[in-house]
């Protein structure tokens, strides 16, 4: 994480949830200068967009960095309700799993699909899908309950 405003980082100052929203989107920010559509919208400040913007792609070695330290930030402010703490490390955690599949790494399907979207997918045989004759709103719907019933929530 930067020192940015003449603020440290983990021990030394104080971490408020507004540092952390901001070290959180402009780590997005930057991850999107390498998955272009990252952001699907953006509707914070102008300027940090375009800061980004003329920056240019950064390292992903250093954005990996940024990751990791806004992740310890994340667990160790206080200053977050559980809520919000487990939301965002969620979200860190896809972050970083995006930025380890940048550098080359790969992942089993399931693993990949867990830590970018925190659900496990498991296999269900095709033969539950075929049911004869039955309209296409009826099929569809029934698919997805199928697949939901199928995604099971990694504790």
């Amino acid at each position: 994480m930067s020192s940015q405003d003449g603020v440290k980082y983990l021990g030394e100052a104080i971490i408020t949830p507004e540092i952390i929203g901001s070290e959180y989107v402009r780590l997005a920010l930057a991850i999107d200068q390498h998955i272009p559509g990252y952001i699907e919208a953006y509707f914070g400040p102008a300027e940090w967009q375009e800061q980004v913007q003329t920056d240019g792609p950064r390292p992903l070695p250093e954005l990996t960095q940024q990751a990791s330290t806004l992740a310890a930030a994340i667990a160790d402010a206080a200053v977050l309700d559980d809520q919000r703490r487990e939301f965002l490390t969620l979200q860190v955690k896809a972050m970083q799993t995006s930025l380890r599949l940048l550098q080359g790494e790969t992942l089993a399907l399931a693993d990949e699909v867990e830590s970018l979207y925190d659900v496990r997918p498991t296999w269900v045989e095709e033969s539950l899908f075929i049911v004869a004759p039955i309209s296409w709103p009826t099929y569809s719907a029934m698919r997805t309950v199928c697949f939901r019933h199928t995604i099971t929530k990694h504790e």
